[in-house]
């Protein structure tokens, strides 16, 4: 890609399904090659205004993994993609087995609806690959504990949050979901992109200590009813809801909160 860097810049929202690999003298490296959908390539290179030209070296022996995506305003990558220009948010998700890097329709509609919740600190429940809760922290939102079953989800996110710069922002544990890991950690906001089985542990788990706000999917259509009249009975209320595929995703606010 032939162009300036300020004009890269500009355009790089656009530029990120192309997957960007690295910098040149003369504009930007891109491997749309690389993507895992494409439609997506298709549409982004209809829609780039910058001069898309052939590379002459195809040696440059870099195959990006998890693919780059633009997603709710913060620009994911893989440690093998270039980084984003100044003033652009990004996560940096390193590859893995855990879930979230094969861009689930519930993660990508949970990194939309982010920006619905109130800034606070929060717990990231069934964290899988990180993506939750390493955006909340990017967005500025506040500090995250992340825990999961899964110790391969343990090891992901916290590579990811290393390679991210979010260290400090981010903890994360091997723990399963239960009050006394409700009890000690103070966070006053609540990611949950899990299976109903794991929202009802959650819903019990809260009941001494109800969060100001959550953020749950994982739930197909149909199996939604059940665990939003759980959490109601908690106080928190349905604020906002998405719904992509088979999938469905909530926002939930305290009734204070509400009103």
């Amino acid at each position: 890609m032939r162009a300036s860097r300020a004009a890269i810049t500009r355009a790089f929202p656009l530029l990120a399904e192309l997957q960007p690999v690295r910098w040149d003298p003369d504009g930007l490296i891109v491997m749309p090659a690389a993507a895992q959908e494409a439609a997506r390539v298709i549409d982004a290179r209809s829609r780039c205004p910058l001069p898309l030209l052939p590379l002459a070296d195809t040696t440059i022996g870099i195959w990006p993994d998890p693919p780059a995506r633009w997603v709710a305003g913060i620009y994911r990558r893989s440690p093998a993609h270039v980084a984003a220009p100044c003033g652009i948010p990004e996560i940096v998700q390193t590859a893995g087995e855990a879930f979230g890097p094969g861009d689930h329709e519930t993660t990508m509609m949970c990194l939309e609806k982010l920006h619905r919740l109130p800034p606070g600190d929060a717990l990231d429940v069934g964290c899988g690959s990180g993506l939750l809760g390493l955006s909340w922290a990017r967005l500025g939102k506040g500090r995250v504990h992340a825990i999961d079953v899964d110790p391969r989800a343990v090891r992901q996110t916290l590579a990811s949050a290393a390679h991210s710069g979010l260290s400090a922002q981010l903890t994360v544990e091997c723990a399963r979901v239960d009050a006394r890991t409700i009890d000690r950690v103070d966070a006053t906001m609540i990611l949950a992109n899990v299976p109903v089985v794991v929202h009802l542990s959650l819903v019990t788990a809260l009941a001494r200590r109800v969060p100001r706000a959550a953020l749950i999917s994982g739930l197909r259509a149909g199996e939604s009813g059940p665990v939003l009249a759980a959490y109601a009975r908690l106080g928190l209320r349905r604020s906002g809801a998405a719904r992509r595929g088979r999938w469905e995703c909530h926002v939930l606010v305290a009734d204070r909160q509400a009103r």
